[in-house]
């Protein structure tokens, strides 16, 4: 279990206290001590599996997937599939052919996916767009030290997605040209 899958349980959890209409039933990771230590933190049960999860509790109705971005399809499609709406941490996908395969699977099984693009609701962000009319060139710097924390895509996936959603979500304007 990584850093996002404790952060999306800390979210849960916030607001669950803040009257939310949301409960945490569970955790799933494959190292089941450190899934206990987070579902003991944040008041809910630990599983080992997803199926374990959804056949445990079958009133799951949404989840968050925040495994390595190689397991997302796997993960989705065993939730998607068990009737629960999916909120896919980002990228969706390590291919194009999985990102539709995920787009497929919920029309077809009349399920939510979504992508965890939040940086478009950064407060700096935000307060940006309504100063925006007509932009003609961006130029972005992303300006941090390395973390280690996704290492199984490419930066452009990992981090680059951020400035490439907010571009567009700034432009309201479909891609013409890569």
């Amino acid at each position: 279990m990584s850093h996002f899958e404790r952060n999306h349980a800390l979210i849960y959890h916030e607001l669950a206290q803040q009257g939310e209409a949301v409960r945490m039933v569970g955790v799933v990771g494959p190292d089941v001590a450190r899934a206990d230590a987070v579902a003991s933190e944040f008041g809910c049960r630990a599983f080992g599996s997803v199926e374990q999860l959804v056949t445990t509790h079958s009133e799951v109705q949404a989840a968050s997937v925040a495994v390595p971005t190689v397991q997302h399809l796997e993960t989705a499609r065993a939730l998607m599939q068990a009737g629960v709406d999916v909120l896919a941490e980002k990228p969706l996908a390590a291919s194009l052919a999985e990102a539709d395969e995920l787009v497929r699977l919920a029309q077809s099984l009349n399920r939510v996916g979504q992508v965890g693009h939040l940086e478009r609701f950064n407060p700096a962000v935000r307060a940006t767009a309504p100063l925006i009319t007509q932009p003609m060139f961006f130029e972005v710097h992303r300006l941090s030290v390395f973390t280690p924390r996704s290492l199984d895509v490419d930066v452009i996936l990992d981090l680059m997605i951020h400035d490439l959603d907010v571009v567009l979500w700034l432009v309201k304007s479909p891609v013409k040209e890569i």
